[in-house]
């Protein structure tokens, strides 16, 4: 009843057990993992360099996240990859010591982060656009004013080419605190 994929794997990198969650994660049932390489459920890529760092663990076996600061995928029956975050756990069974893994399918968050970054990119954009508009109509208004004898319709000009950029930030940044507040409803 774990909200997590748990994996139990024994020294030799066998599962030894699953749990209902893990057979939804992966797309196997218990009886096609139970006494499988773990490997199976990781990227054929990375199959040669995670049973070095199984062999690593079990060396010093400490409760630790793994893959700290790497990205991690597990892989489905189906032959999908999907992103993962892995919590490793020693325990010490009659068997000897076995790993009990923790796994969390982050597919929904590397989503999520994507859009944020997409937003993040497009609001980036479109905020400076009429920033760099108002800076460079102040710039021209000030040359404006300070000629010898004043252009005041010039300067007139520029500042209300200044009022309207900053009108278009407002109506950006609006649009964006709108979108972002219906977005929060629909998760919910």
């Amino acid at each position: 009843s774990a909200p997590n994929a748990i994996v139990m794997v024994d020294h030799t990198g066998l599962i030894e057990m699953v749990n209902a969650e893990t057979e939804r994660v992966f797309g196997y049932r218990r009886n096609e993992l139970l006494g499988k390489p773990v490997e199976m459920l990781v990227p054929e890529r990375y199959r040669p360099k995670h049973r070095g760092l199984r062999t690593s663990f079990f060396a010093d076996p400490v409760s630790r996240p793994m893959g700290a600061g790497r990205d991690l995928y597990g892989l489905r029956r189906d032959g999908s990859e999907f992103p993962v975050e892995i919590g490793l756990s020693p325990i010490q069974t009659e068997e000897g010591t076995m790993v009990l893994s923790a796994i969390i399918d982050i597919s929904a968050r590397k989503r999520l982060e994507e859009r944020i970054h997409a937003i993040n990119s497009m609001l980036t954009h479109e905020i400076n656009q009429p920033l760099a508009a108002m800076v460079a109509n102040a710039h021209a208004a000030l040359r404006w004013l300070s000629n010898e004898r004043p252009n005041f319709d010039e300067a007139r000009a520029a500042l209300k080419a200044i009022v309207s950029a900053g009108h278009r930030a407002g109506q950006i940044a609006r649009s964006l605190h709108s979108t972002l507040k219906k977005g929060s409803h629909r998760d919910r």
